[in-house]
């Protein structure tokens, strides 16, 4: 099994694997509806893997057992990017810096994980990364 696909098995499998990526991360393997249908231009497959808050949808790219399916993001007001090479990328990326999608904004890495160890201090002083 590819690594991507054994990784959505696995996430699948393991609730509390899914919930620790839910915060803050963001990522919820339960909200797979994407708000709209998206086509890519080359007709390659998209298959919803999590949703999150905010109304995106993550997608794998590509068949099932395909050796490349890089991982697209999809937000909801139509913009996309793509966020990892596989699955085992976009969640490494996830689990790094779950504030990613501010980062295009203009905020930078200190101040967002300032704001979240501000808001959040108890899971900030047990389980959060140093986002210095």
């Amino acid at each position: 099994m590819i690594a991507s696909d054994a990784l959505l098995h696995r996430l699948e499998q393991d609730s509390s694997l899914a919930a620790a990526l839910v915060w803050p991360g963001d990522f919820d393997v339960d909200r797979r509806d994407p708000i709209e249908d998206l086509v890519l231009p080359s007709g390659e497959l998209l298959h919803p893997v999590a949703g999150c808050g905010a109304g995106g949808t993550y997608f794998l790219c590509g068949e099932a057992g395909a050796e490349e399916r890089p991982v697209l993001y999809a937000d909801s007001e139509g913009q996309a990017t793509l966020i990892g090479a596989n699955l085992v990328e976009a969640i490494t990326l996830i689990a790094v810096l779950p504030f990613w999608r501010d980062l295009v904004k203009g905020f930078t890495i200190s101040d967002l994980g300032s704001e979240l160890r501000a808001d959040h201090p108890a899971s900030s002083e047990t389980s959060e990364p140093s986002f210095r």
